[in-house]
């Protein structure tokens, strides 16, 4: 009776899972649908000749705003490719560490009243403005990982501390370190979807998206909680 009521959860969960998955995807449909009725809207107000550089100012900020929203659902689409192993990656060299400090300018604004600051080392010592570290990878999509990996680390630790971000070049890897351990009850399934523990606005798909992109370009993900009250994200590329 027991291994039934087990495989009814499993089933249960599953199609909870596959429901969700349909909304998810109606829902992504319909943003796109309308948003693209929403930015072209500006193009025709815009023709009005009358506007004050002001109200020409705002309609094109609504509009940057709204191809913003765009790409982000376009990238949601591509996400669940990659989920399904469909998604064919657009490779390009690029140099990371512009990305990296873009990031962190960008986490750094939103959080701009936090005490939580952040630090790049290259072999373990200070970046300097001679220092690159070229990668092959879809440039949106590495955004996207690093974003998700440095506000979940934000996040989580504690006021007053540093956040490092640690390049290898011989490891051809980067370590993510932040103060603070991750509860127990979810180390095991850290990059799964929809795990999240002790945040008010955590949802969980943070971790899970940083984890898909990391596999779709055939790099390692790994967390470790060894040392005491501090939390390593590392990706080995």
């Amino acid at each position: 009776m027991r291994v039934m009521g087990t495989i009814n959860d499993i089933s249960e969960r599953k199609k909870m899972e596959a429901i969700r998955d349909d909304v998810d995807k109606i829902m992504r449909h319909d943003l796109r649908s309308s948003l693209i009725g929403i930015v072209g809207l500006p193009d025709i107000l815009l023709e009005n000749h009358e506007l004050t550089q002001k109200e020409r100012d705002i309609l094109c900020a609504i509009q940057d705003s709204g191809y913003k929203l765009l790409s982000m659902i376009e990238n949601s689409v591509s996400i669940y490719r990659m989920e399904i192993g469909s998604h064919e990656l657009n490779l390009s060299k690029i140099d990371i560490i512009p990305v990296l400090k873009n990031v962190i300018s960008g986490l750094s604004r939103k959080f701009k009243n936090s005490s939580i600051s952040f630090k790049i080392l290259v072999e373990d010592k200070i970046l300097t403005n001679r220092d690159s570290f070229l990668l092959d990878c879809e440039d949106t999509f590495f955004y996207n990982m690093i974003s998700n990996l440095l506000l979940n680390s934000l996040e989580a630790s504690p006021l007053n501390e540093t956040i490092f971000l640690k390049l290898s070049f011989s490891k051809k890897s980067l370590s993510i370190i932040n103060k603070g351990s991750v509860p127990l009850e979810i180390r095991n399934k850290f990059f799964e979807k929809y795990v999240t523990a002790g945040k008010k606005s955590g949802t969980g798909i943070g971790t899970y998206s940083a984890a898909l992109i990391a596999k779709t370009h055939g790099w390692k993900i790994w967390l470790d909680t060894s040392i005491l009250n501090e939390t390593t994200v590392t990706v080995k590329f």
